[in-house]
This record gives structure tokens, sequence and C-alpha cells, in this order.
């Protein structure tokens, strides 16, 4: 069992499809995607699209996760808010694609067969892929890094 983390993303305005977060495995260890939950703050209904995929691609401001154990060291790769812009480009399909009501949130915990594995230097993006009127949208990921 390796070292647990999360990472939150908190009212981020959204008009547009955008990334969300970004998490990028450290060089030389593996990270497991362990869940994954989107709110929106919004009250009228209205729909989202949530992506979670494998990709390349940069980032801009970092999120610095939290241990789940204040003995644990800092986590090694590295977190980022890509809210405003789709730079991160598939490098294959998606691992999750879930049309959701913005009213109700998306929460994905899946059994351990179905987590989402990031080799050392693997990027996993999680993603609002259609346009939302208006709303703020809060994220947090839950991940494990073994090595």
């Amino acid at each position: 069992m390796g070292r647990i983390y999360s990472a939150s993303v908190e009212e981020v305005a959204l008009v547009t499809a955008t990334d969300l977060m970004r998490i990028v495995a450290p060089s030389d260890a593996i990270v497991v995607l362990t869940s994954v939950i989107v709110t929106f703050d919004a009250s009228a209904a209205d729909t989202a699209i949530i992506e979670i995929f494998k990709g390349t691609g940069g980032g801009t401001a970092a999120v610095t996760p939290e241990k789940a154990e204040a003995s644990d060291t800092a986590f090694g790769g590295t977190v980022h808010d890509l809210t405003g812009t789709t730079n991160v480009t598939k490098t294959a399909g998606n691992w999750v694609r879930e049309e959701i009501d913005v009213r109700a949130g998306f929460y994905w915990q899946p059994s351990p067969k179905q987590y989402l594995t990031l080799a050392p230097s693997g990027i996993c993006s999680i993603r609002s892929d259609i346009d939302i009127t208006s709303a703020n949208c809060s994220v947090t990921a839950w991940f494990e890094e073994i090595g």
C-alpha cells in the first residue's frame, strides 16, 4: 500500500468546456486514482459531461495535495488547476465519460479493479466537456502514490 493524498480545486467559475484538474505521477512511482467528486453550485437544471482520461499537456497553477497521514512525505508528482482551458491532449479514449445533472454532481468511486493507474510521469485529466451556462465548480480527487 502506498501513500494516500487528496487534492481540491474549489469554487471555480465555469462558462465553457474546460480541464478541471491534471495529476502527473512522479518519475519514480505510479499513481492510482481512486475517486473523484465534482460539485456545482448551479440551481437551474443543466447538464455537464465529466471525463477522466490519460493524456499529455501542460498545466497552470499548482495545487498542493493533502496527506492522509501526517508522517507521509509530500506527493512526489504535481497537481494542476487547469480551469479555463482544455490543454491536455487525450492519448487514449476516456476512462470515464458521464453526463450528469449539475444539481446532483458527479461522484466516481470505482471498485479497485476499475482504478485508473498512471505509470511514472503519466498524466490524468478531469474535464467538464460541455458548456455550462453559469456555475461554480469544485473538484476533489483522491489518489495513492506507490513507489
